[in-house]
């Protein structure tokens, strides 16, 4: 006979590891496939506005080089010298 303490710890367990499951995909999708970044600046005003959000394919490039028209993303250097 189950106990109201064993079925808590059932749900407890199976709710950690849906968590973990969800970070571990998260943590795949974030590091290798696609990233936030948000638009610092008005250089791209006809397309992007300032503040905006967009994420960033980081697969893309790995087997093609960019073409006319897309846009690309780079971290700023510390030093601008």
């Amino acid at each position: 006979m189950k106990t109201f303490f064993s079925d808590l710890l059932m749900f407890i367990l199976d709710i950690t590891q849906t968590f973990i499951v969800a970070f571990a995909f998260f943590l795949v999708i974030y590091g290798l496939i696609v990233q936030p970044h948000r638009v610092s600046g008005e250089s791209m005003k006809s397309t992007l506005e300032d503040g905006e959000l967009i994420l960033t394919n980081k697969l893309e490039y790995r087997t093609k080089s960019p073409q006319r028209g897309d846009v690309i993303t780079f971290k700023a250097p510390n030093d601008p010298k």
